[in-house]
């Protein structure tokens, strides 16, 4: 008898221990299951938007900004600059107002050219200025040559009436000398075959 409850202990020793092994396998798989659980069930972290530290380009956005008006203004100034002088540009200058001395150094350098060479007697001609400014000078024409002065001469050949403006266009070659006799701003008296030769040796 004794020998069999020995025997049955043997036999059932190795039994309780799987048994045992059993239970704690059992409780770290439930334990394991419900931590799982857990964080399933833990409500998630909400990111919180603008919380993140600035970024250095939303730091430089500012002055990005600032630096690009500071340009647009640049830009719109330079354009309306750029406007105003294309305007002033078109506005068609003022004639300068010519002077008694600028009249008579036209008339001397162009009557320098005269061809004398045709003349067979002296013609003196007095122009009389208007317009822009007045007075009288000569032009004494040769076979000796060409003089212009400053003076009113008295004998003259041939009288010449003009604007100061007019005149000068036609010594500088800008105005046709038969236009402006034709349009009235020259008018011609005197000595009418001198007139003729004054003006073919002259223009």
């Amino acid at each position: 008898m004794a020998n069999n409850t020995v025997k049955n202990d043997k036999t059932t020793a190795p039994k309780a221990e799987v048994a045992k092994e059993a239970a704690v396998k059992e409780v770290k798989s439930a334990d394991t299951v419900a931590k799982t659980e857990e964080v399933k069930s833990a409500p998630a972290e909400k990111k919180t938007p603008g919380r993140k530290p600035a970024s250095k380009s939303a730091t430089k956005a500012p002055k990005a900004a600032k630096t690009e008006k500071t340009a647009a203004a640049k830009t719109e100034k330079t354009a309306a600059a750029k406007t105003e002088k294309a305007s002033a540009a078109r506005k068609p200058r003022a004639a300068k107002a010519v002077s008694y001395d600028d009249v008579v150094a036209k008339a001397q350098k162009k009557l320098a050219a005269a061809k004398t060479a045709k003349i067979k007697y002296p013609i003196a001609v007095n122009f009389e200025l208007s317009g822009d400014c007045d007075g009288v000078f000569y032009a004494y024409l040769g076979e000796a040559g060409v003089a212009v002065e400053p003076y009113k001469y008295d004998d003259y050949d041939v009288y010449v009436r003009a604007d100061a403006k007019v005149l000068v266009s036609v010594f500088e070659g800008k105005a046709n000398l038969i236009d402006v006799l034709a349009d009235g701003s020259v008018h011609i008296d005197g000595n009418i075959k001198k007139a003729i030769l004054f003006i073919d040796a002259a223009f």
